[in-house]
């Protein structure tokens, strides 16, 4: 049984100088958190929607804007690291 009482991640901090790497790391966090919450057991839209949910409400304005089908958690996780790839700074 999972433990409830877990914190999800920090929301994604869509001001971060190097949108690539924040990206990457928040979704890592994101991961270890849906493997100690058992996420993967639920259905894919409440995996999506915990996904939306915690990354926070100015990502989930970017995530209304995106092109594409983005119903699945995959396709929601795929437009977004489409969309932060580019944005990277060296």
């Amino acid at each position: 049984m999972a433990d409830s009482r877990l914190s999800p991640p920090t929301k994604f901090n869509s001001n971060a100088s190097d949108l690539f790497t924040e990206w990457k790391q928040w979704i890592n966090a994101f991961k270890i958190y849906a493997i100690a919450t058992e996420l993967g057991e639920k259905s894919d839209e409440i995996q999506r929607a915990t996904l939306l949910h915690c990354l926070g409400p100015d990502t989930q304005r970017i995530f209304e804007t995106l092109p594409g089908v983005k119903k699945t958690y995959k396709e929601a996780e795929l437009a977004l690291e489409k969309y932060f790839a580019p944005i990277r700074e060296m």
